[in-house]
């Protein structure tokens, strides 16, 4: 009884008082932002107010070795390796979004939004606006990106965190996210807690990797992916709704 009470007053204080970390996930409280970059491209604009819930997220990108469990448990083959071969502590790349949101569902999460993944990588209540996921005239020692990664990715948590202590959310792998993408979807709506569109053809893409120039590490860019194709330089992390943590 102790334990369950124990318990139960970590999550209430988590959700009520600020960042947690738990089963390596990070405590994102909610609250409102500023999504979008009136200075970016067209998929980015405008900028807009979006409310989010409390959630939490993966501290760190899911790992070959993570991945690794997920295909014996569920007797998955393991995708192609890259050139560097497997190294267990590197983010899993070369996986569609199909292979990502299966992941995830074993795993009892799910895909981030493109408004969760935003708001987390700018630091979520605690942001300094900064460009790129914890700094704005840092990058090199906070990305792995085609400057320094020598075309491949590196170790998770190598380069410093962002504000909510969240590593790698610009460069190493770019990062799928959960929603249908529709270039003109800031432009057309902009719901208070949004889980973007209801359908469309491709999924929206986030963070830049070790493959992208600066320009494709920032917080708001935004790509896209069909979700039943490879990509080299893509990988993922989950996130949980704070309700459904055990």
């Amino acid at each position: 009884m102790r334990q369950v009470l124990f318990v139960a007053l970590f999550f209430i204080s988590a959700t009520l008082f600020g960042q947690t970390e738990t089963e390596g996930m990070i405590f994102v409280k909610g609250g409102t932002f500023v999504m979008g970059n009136n200075d970016g491209k067209e998929n980015e604009k405008p900028e807009h107010e979006i409310t989010l819930n409390n959630f939490y997220i993966d501290k760190y990108e899911v790992t070959v070795l993570e991945y690794k469990k997920f295909c014996t448990a569920t007797k998955t083959k393991m995708p192609d390796a890259p050139l560097w071969g497997w190294i267990d502590n590197h983010p899993i790349i070369n996986i569609s979004w199909n292979d990502a949101n299966a992941y995830a569902k074993w795993a009892g999460k799910r895909l981030p939004t493109e408004a969760e993944w935003e708001y987390a990588a700018k630091g979520g209540s605690l942001s300094k606006k900064n460009k790129y996921s914890g700094t704005t005239t840092d990058a090199l020692n906070f990305t792995w990106s085609a400057a320094n990664a020598s075309e491949k990715t590196h170790p998770v948590g190598e380069k410093k965190p962002n504000e909510l202590g969240i590593f790698d959310m610009s460069g190493n792998a770019s990062e799928y996210c959960n929603d249908f993408y529709l270039a003109h979807y800031y432009k057309a709506c902009s719901p208070k807690n949004p889980k973007g569109p209801r359908e469309g053809n491709f999924n929206g893409v986030r963070g830049g990797s070790y493959l992208s120039q600066n320009a494709g590490l920032t917080n708001t860019v935004r790509a896209y992916a069909d979700q039943t194709k490879i990509s080299l330089g893509t990988g993922f992390r989950c996130v949980k709704d704070v309700t459904t943590i055990k």
